[in-house]
């Protein structure tokens, strides 16, 4: 097995910056690990900027876009940094509320929420009411998790009940894996709706890689397709989104795959793409640089 097999490596990203006007990043992994930024991503999308570049940060977080801004500020990334967030939970809801998407059409009001306890979804501003029990609900919507690697008790007995009575579940951060401030990569909410469908029940996933927020994405940045980049530590979310909607994209090694992969060896970088296949990257980098 030889390199020939993988796709090609970068020292940095203005290697390939001539070739795309537009840029959809993600942030955890890539821009910081949830506590801490990587200042070499952010001198990143700085120079990306100066070069008059578009950049959205295209996130699989369950919250909202301007939720994403602010906890993106504290840690020192600015607006000035880029044009938009656009996060999964914007796309959760702007298909839930006013059930303008097809698969939510007569979709009830009552909503059992799972999520950290301090996240409150938009749905409760907008007509929507938030129940204790998946018995009282009409759908269940799966917005964050706490930082523990595991999955509540009370959240499996729950998920069984909605699953016997048929509720569907609205995923609003479809990653299944994460990583926390000291590196150690985590359940995501992703792979409890995964689960929810091997109980039986139904998952409806909003984000990457998921259609619909390219669609969303593409036409805020008004570029065409081939001079968009989709730049992700995720070769399951990131890279396959970004191929599924037309886009080249850009691997980045040290994120959520950093435990499966030790660049000194080539055969582990081809070993994870090729378990993740036909998810294959334009080109790849350690970190965003």
């Amino acid at each position: 097995m030889t390199t020939t097999c993988l796709p090609l490596q970068l020292d940095r990203l203005a290697d390939i910056s001539d070739r795309y006007d537009g840029y959809l990043v993600d942030q955890w992994g890539v821009l910081h690990n949830g506590a801490d930024v990587y200042p070499e991503a952010l001198a990143a999308l700085a120079a990306l900027k100066k070069a008059g570049k578009k950049v959205i940060i295209l996130s699989n977080s369950g919250r909202t876009g301007a939720e994403n801004a602010h906890l993106m500020a504290a840690m020192g990334i600015g607006a000035e940094l880029y044009d938009r967030i656009l996060s999964a939970g914007d796309d959760a809801y702007d298909a839930l509320i006013g059930q303008r998407d097809r698969a939510y059409a007569g979709l009830g009001r009552k909503v059992l929420v799972l999520g950290r306890k301090t996240d409150r979804p938009p749905l409760l501003d907008h007509g929507y009411e938030q129940v204790a029990h998946a018995r009282q609900a009409d759908f269940v919507f799966l917005l964050s998790m706490e930082v523990a690697d595991r999955i509540p008790q009370i959240w499996l007995s729950e998920l069984q009940i909605a699953a016997r009575l048929g509720l569907p579940l609205i995923c609003a951060n479809p990653d299944m894996e994460r990583v926390n401030g000291e590196g150690e990569i985590l359940v995501a909410p992703g792979a409890v709706a995964a689960l929810y469908e091997q109980m039986g029940g139904t998952s409806h996933y909003h984000g990457k890689p998921h259609p619909r927020i390219y669609r969303t994405a593409i036409v805020e940045l008004g570029l065409s397709p081939s001079r968009v980049l989709g730049v992700g530590d995720s070769l399951l979310h990131d890279v396959a989104g970004a191929q599924q909607s037309g886009l080249d994209s850009l691997f980045v090694l040290h994120g959520v795959h950093r435990d499966k992969i030790d660049v000194s060896i080539p055969e582990t970088l081809i070993q994870e793409i090729a378990a993740h296949a036909p998810h294959r990257p334009t080109w790849m980098i350690d970190q965003l640089r």
